[in-house]
């Protein structure tokens, strides 16, 4: 078959459906770009299916290389932007346009610095212009990459709102994406979870060029998602490795909060935090141990574990025994348990700093717009976010190079709701 408008000319017996669709496409094309309303024609007028159909056939058929990639992104490129006549701008046309070769607009486009300054800039203005956009079908083929990074998150359908704070994370990563021109493909472990369990085209066809994985995972989970996706960054999660992890110092975020503490004269910190399970996340623990190490070293100092979730009866008990002792302080594990505090103890007479004083391990962006005067451990889940974003395009651009793990260092708010015992 060929479809010499184009400059492509072979052969295909099992693909000729496709090609008849190509010219469908082609037709169509032309026939929106003499019609009188042209311009309002937009993407919609060819379907996704109808310019997607022929590159999953040629792919299938392992027919396409560079220059067949270039004639389809001529052939099927998206309706989006008017270029002459309000027919598709394609390279070849900025070419004639610039009158420079064809090569010579791909490399400008790519902000290869052997093209002269002027020259880039004047197929940056044209393409302004015109408001070309590659293919991304085409450039799909070309380079094998889809410039798509699944971002796997552990909510489920009957839980929606699990670890809200994944969001300032998500957000980061997000961003880290964007600037690189990749896009970040949100799911939900619900989402996947079947599918690991079998053959998935997700995986199988590379519809992503990798997976950052933010919180824990059921290691199953982790295990069959490394086996099907090479290119896996852990964030913010149980998994810790010397590759491939970013995390926050959770054991330098308790030491710090108790230090803090003690550092103010008190003597009986009251841990406020979850009860250690088998799903355990490494958070928890980093900073129960961060907090233990950091009394460990003053003899006189008392830690007392108490859960953060009581009834309300309960929260008044405990109220009632940390007045009762000067030198007691309130340490919460989490973000969450901090905020919950602020109802209870409205709700009870107890103001915070004054009657009790209140420091926490966790900060959220929340915190920052609602109750800044938090003593608290802070550090930025959007900055982490983004780190993963980084060590995941470094991973797809240079694949054989490693990616050493990092850390995020914490910093101390100051805050106003713990000045040290009362009387003192």
């Amino acid at each position: 078959m060929t479809l010499a408008k184009y400059g492509v000319s072979y052969t295909c017996r099992k693909s000729h459906t496709c090609w008849i669709h190509i010219k469908k496409v082609a037709k169509k094309t032309q026939k929106l770009g003499n019609g009188a309303n042209s311009q309002a024609h937009t993407a919609a007028d060819l379907s996704s299916d109808e310019v997607l159909s022929p590159v999953t056939a040629l792919t299938e058929e392992r027919l396409i290389s560079d220059d067949q990639a270039t004639a389809l992104d001529e052939a099927a490129a998206l309706l989006t932007q008017p270029g002459p006549g309000g027919r598709v701008l394609t390279q070849s046309d900025l070419a004639r346009m610039v009158g420079v070769s064809r090569w010579t607009i791909n490399r400008a486009l790519k902000g290869d610095v052997t093209v002269q300054a002027s020259t880039r800039e004047r197929i940056a203005e044209i393409a302004r212009q015109y408001r070309y956009r590659p293919s991304a079908a085409a450039r799909t083929l070309r380079n094998r990459a889809s410039r798509q990074v699944g971002v796997l998150i552990p909510n489920s359908p009957g839980d929606r709102f699990t670890h809200p704070l994944a969001f300032e994370a998500i957000l980061g990563v997000n961003e880290g994406l964007r600037e690189a021109g990749f896009i970040a493909c949100l799911a939900r472990i619900d989402d996947v979870q079947a599918d690991l369990q079998q053959s998935s085209r997700v995986f199988e066809e590379h519809v992503l060029d990798g997976m950052i994985v933010l919180d824990s995972m059921p290691p199953e989970v982790e295990q069959r998602l490394e086996a099907l996706q090479p290119n896996c960054i852990w964030a913010d999660s149980s998994v810790w490795r010397d590759e491939r992890c970013v995390r926050r110092d959770e054991f330098a975020a308790g030491q710090m909060a108790a230090q803090r503490a003690i550092a103010l004269g008190y003597r009986n910190l009251v841990w406020l935090g979850f009860a250690p399970h088998g799903k355990t996340h490494y958070s928890h623990l980093g900073r129960v141990d961060g907090v233990m190490a950091a009394v460990s070293k003053h003899d006189d100092v008392a830690l007392t574990h108490t859960s953060g979730y009581l009834k309300a009866d309960e929260w008044l008990e405990l109220f009632a025994q940390v007045q009762r002792d000067p030198k007691a302080v309130l340490v919460c594990e989490t973000a969450y348990i901090a905020k919950s505090l602020l109802p209870r103890m409205a709700a009870a007479g107890v103001r915070i700093g004054h009657d009790i004083g209140v420091i926490c391990c966790d900060d959220s962006h929340e915190i920052w717009r609602h109750w800044r005067g938090l003593s608290r451990v802070s550090f930025d889940r959007f900055e982490l976010g983004k780190r993963a974003a980084e060590m995941m395009l470094a991973l797809i651009n240079q694949p054989d190079k490693p990616q050493p793990s990092v850390k995020l260092p914490v910093e101390w708010q100051i805050g106003h709701s713990a000045w040290g015992p009362r009387g003192m």
